[in-house]
């Protein structure tokens, strides 16, 4: 009988809420691929069901958006004393001159085989070279890859991040959300990203301010979570139109939810008008979620966002031009047969390109060839 290869993933307390990309994204790698034995970094307390996965219970608690030093140092001391049974170590995250540096000097201590999935793009790419350390360096889009090549990183490989299917919702919660926000047949339009990372201040305002002038009714939901003081800033500025123009009946602000999937599912289109996706995945997961719950998509057009609509299963506008992106706004809901073509696509754009099994397959792969 063969004994499972061991695979250490070094990540954020992979742990509930699921509400951040970086620990859904390991956390269904290692779920679907049972071929391994996967040690996942988690919180004391925390065990897992499924039996290839084992809980190293290093963090205290789920953490926050970056643990703290301390939580890091704990992370670090562990690295260092691991024996021999862990074959592979795959390290989930932006890189970073602390965390690289932890990395290397691991890697050359220990001398076993790497996997470096950068989670999001860094901002500052002058010394990333320096940063990775891996023997397979793994992004998340073509964009991200080619960015990485032609700073002289090599062997880098592109794999599309995935969710888990199907995606449930609770039916009863969708019904309820349908009969507040849309019970006298207006459209549902929803926005989940960020606020100010994302820059899209610009395009959300005039929004709101253009509710009044569409030739039908719709209901505008912003349910984005606020990170730093800097968000809530952009809301209140949001807030302050909306009070403005008397539209407190037309404009919701929920902040972070715990039924984000029934209110993708209730919506009839999300809108993505983001200008940055600093600290954000490069496929973000919230819009593959709506995606297969037949909801559609209006995104900036530019890499390597855009590379979410393989099956054309949305639309695009010009980077924060406003002109362009209620053009094709009030062409989709103008249109009935592009609006079923487009819903016709959503789900199998995901199932085909971006779903777990597919993401965790190719990730079998590069562990089987460094495992050899």
């Amino acid at each position: 009988m063969t004994i499972p290869k061991q695979i250490l993933f070094v990540s954020k307390p992979l742990t509930p809420p699921w509400n951040d990309s970086n620990k859904n994204l390991a956390y269904q790698i290692a779920e679907n691929n049972p071929e391994f034995i996967f040690k996942l970094m988690t919180k004391t307390g925390m065990k897992f069901s499924s039996k290839h996965l084992r809980d190293i219970q290093i963090y205290k608690d789920s953490g926050k958006l970056s643990p703290p030093l301390l939580q890091n140092l704990r992370v670090l001391i562990y690295l260092l004393g691991i024996g021999k049974s862990i074959e592979l170590k795959h390290y989930f995250f932006t890189p970073n001159k602390l965390t690289s540096s932890v990395g290397k000097l691991v890697t050359k201590l220990q001398k076993k085989k790497t996997v470096q999935t950068l989670t999001s793009f860094p901002n500052e790419t002058a010394n990333i070279k320096d940063l990775l350390f891996a023997d397979k360096v793994v992004a998340l889009s073509k964009d991200s890859a080619q960015k990485l090549k032609s700073l002289g990183v090599e062997g880098v490989e592109v794999i599309y991040p995935g969710i888990e299917t199907p995606v449930e919702v609770n039916t009863l919660k969708v019904n309820m959300l349908k009969k507040q926000y849309k019970s006298n047949d207006e459209k549902l339009i929803l926005y989940c990203g960020d606020y100010h990372y994302s820059n899209c201040e610009n395009i959300l305002t005039s929004f709101i301010g253009e509710i009044k002038n569409l030739n039908f009714e719709c209901n505008f939901v912003s349910a984005c979570r606020i990170k730093t003081h800097l968000d809530f800033k952009v809301e209140s500025n949001l807030k302050s139109v909306v009070d403005k123009l008397g539209l407190s009946k037309r404009v919701h602000f929920l902040n972070e939810i715990d039924y984000i999937r029934e209110l993708l599912a209730a919506a009839d289109l999300v809108i993505f008008p983001v200008n940055s996706l600093f600290a954000k995945m490069d496929i973000p997961l919230v819009l593959l979620e709506a995606l297969y719950l037949e909801t559609p998509i209006l995104i900036s057009d530019f890499a390597p966002l855009n590379e979410i609509l393989i099956e054309k299963c949305g639309l695009k506008f010009a980077p924060n031009d406003f002109n362009d992106f209620i053009s094709k706004f009030k062409l989709f809901f103008s249109d009935s047969n592009l609006q079923k073509n487009i819903i016709s696509k959503t789900r199998l754009n995901v199932i085909n390109n971006f779903s777990s099994k597919v993401m965790a397959e190719n990730y079998r792969k590069i562990y089987k060839e460094l495992l050899i």
